[in-house]
């Protein structure tokens, strides 16, 4: 999957029930933050629920995901003003 320019590996996880496979991919942490920063940016509002589900992301996986590859997203899609009210919070 690429994004931008850059080339990103979801997590794939595999279930088996019965005799079906089941694939469900699951983005970045980082691609979920800016995601949702994104929708909130197209809202034009740091009040609702996008821009809440961007910092319960943050905040909650603040020591897992890498801040420089949220930047170049960050970047990438014009949300600078949320970012920087995100990491205010």
């Amino acid at each position: 999957m690429f994004f931008g320019d850059t080339h990103i590996d979801p997590t794939v996880v595999y279930s088996r029930s019965e005799s079906y496979t089941y694939e469900v991919s699951i983005s970045s942490i980082e691609l979920q933050i800016i995601y949702k920063l994104r929708l909130a940016k197209g809202a034009e509002t740091t009040d609702g629920k996008d821009f809440e589900d961007a910092l319960h992301l943050y905040l909650t996986f603040e020591d897992q995901f890498k801040p420089e590859q949220l930047e170049v997203y960050v970047e990438q899609l014009g949300v600078e003003d949320y970012y920087v009210e995100l990491k205010r919070v």
